[in-house]
């Protein structure tokens, strides 16, 4: 596993994903666990920059679960690790300025 608790990740996009694994007959990308378009409109609520935190890694699972997510994400999903502060991870509160 590529990544530890409390790494903020950004997830791959739908069009990356499909161009590296394809679509099986589920409409759902074909990667470890399968990425659907349940997963990808829940990213979007999470997180319109698609920056999440890890919050629980399963090693013999193999997987990780992400912050506010009910979904197994794994690391053939994951495009990059962000180490820059300006990367902020932003709650769709924050973003509509909601208090």
């Amino acid at each position: 596993m590529k990544y530890e608790i409390g790494d903020k990740v950004r997830i791959k996009t739908w069009t990356e994903m499909k161009k590296e694994f394809g679509i099986n007959g589920f409409f759902c990308i074909d990667c470890q666990f399968f990425f659907s378009e349940e997963m990808e409109k829940e990213l979007y609520e999470i997180s319109s920059n698609r920056i999440v935190e890890i919050e629980e890694i399963k090693e013999n699972e193999e997987k990780y679960y992400m912050k506010d997510s009910g979904y197994n994400w794994s690391d053939d999903m994951i495009k990059e690790l962000i180490t820059d502060p300006k990367d902020k991870i932003y709650s769709r509160f924050e973003i509509l300025d909601i208090r």
